[in-house]
């Protein structure tokens, strides 16, 4: 079933209410909650997963969607949660594979979480680990976007060895096989999305400060050299968006990772854009462009950044003897 332009145009005012007045993930995933989410996202689940997200991208919002797709896709393999439930993502070495410690980042935070999905390295494969967050070291994540609300989890120091701890914790999985795989890929295609949501929030910033100043007494935006830029960008992020819809169609692990790397650099190449035709003004503090700019440089890295995932793509094409197109 595919929800009409219009029934889609009122939910994303209906999330873009939820992601304003939520402080916290915990708050925001109650609200779509009690909205009927599933419901909603039953109906077309394509449609309505990019809109989502899309809109936690340009509100710079927080939620446990994510959380929510990959734990979907590791159904039968843990049991059954008590409560809330969060995955700790690697971040950000390579392309997000677990090291042999457990540990990771937890995006939306800890508010009632009653236990926490660890992936690890378990020989050539990924074990899961589910843990109490007492069982573990917890801090918030600061550097390039503090404002995310991320935290670190990794096993406390005096902990039982990682060994026993992978014997002994509740749900442990030696190897996680293609479940974890898909996990991966789904959470791409997610974090595409909310990439390509706040290069549209960016790109709608510059637009406003280039509509608003005059500069000889003509709107900035009336010079032709800012509106390439801006147009530039907007065509970068449309091709993003169309490549993250069609991953989330075909649903495989490799538009997933081109939808990402695209995405990805859609919106640094908008940041570019946005703080040159912003001028000193969209470099100060008191400016909000610098928010999104942090939030789509901390989320271009998780779970494989731009470069690292076009360097995969060409090392496919180039192994098996096709183009990129081909590849894609």
């Amino acid at each position: 079933m595919t929800m009409d332009a219009d029934t889609l145009a009122e939910l994303r005012l209906t999330l873009r209410e939820v992601f304003a007045g939520a402080s916290t993930a915990a708050e925001a995933s109650r609200a779509l909650a009690e909205l009927g989410w599933e419901e909603a996202a039953g109906a077309d689940p394509v449609a309505t997963t990019v809109a989502l997200f899309e809109e936690q991208g340009r509100a710079l919002g927080r939620s446990r969607a994510l959380d929510d797709l990959v734990l979907a896709e590791l159904t039968g393999l843990l049991p059954a949660p008590t409560g809330p439930r969060v995955v700790a993502l690697p971040y950000p070495a390579g392309g997000g594979e677990p090291g042999p410690q457990p540990g990771g980042i937890v995006l939306g935070g800890l508010d009632d979480v009653t236990d926490i999905v660890l992936p690890i390295r378990a020989g050539s494969g990924v074990g899961l680990i589910v843990l109490p967050p007492a069982a573990l070291k917890a801090a918030p994540l600061t550097g390039l976007d503090p404002d995310a609300g991320w935290i670190e989890v990794t096993a406390a120091p005096d902990s039982v060895s990682i060994a026993d701890m992978a014997a002994t914790a509740p749900g442990a999985v030696g190897d996680a096989g293609p479940a974890w795989d898909a996990a991966v890929t789904a959470a791409r295609r997610a974090l595409a999305a909310e990439l390509v949501g706040v290069g549209w929030a960016m790109l709608a910033l510059a637009v406003t400060h280039v509509t608003d100043r005059h500069q000889f007494g003509r709107p900035i935006g009336s010079f032709q050299a800012v509106r390439h830029r801006l147009a530039e960008a907007h065509v970068g992020l449309t091709a993003a968006a169309e490549l993250v819809g069609y991953a989330w169609r075909i649903g495989d692990a490799r538009s997933a990772a081109a939808a990402k790397a695209v995405a990805g650099r859609a919106a640094d190449d908008t940041a570019r854009q946005a703080l040159q035709v912003c001028g000193a003004m969209g470099l100060t503090w008191e400016h909000p462009l610098h928010r999104h700019a942090r939030r789509a440089g901390v989320l271009d890295p998780l779970l494989g950044g731009a470069a690292y995932l076009e360097r995969e793509l060409g090392r496919e094409a180039a192994a098996n003897g096709v183009s990129m197109e081909a590849v894609l």
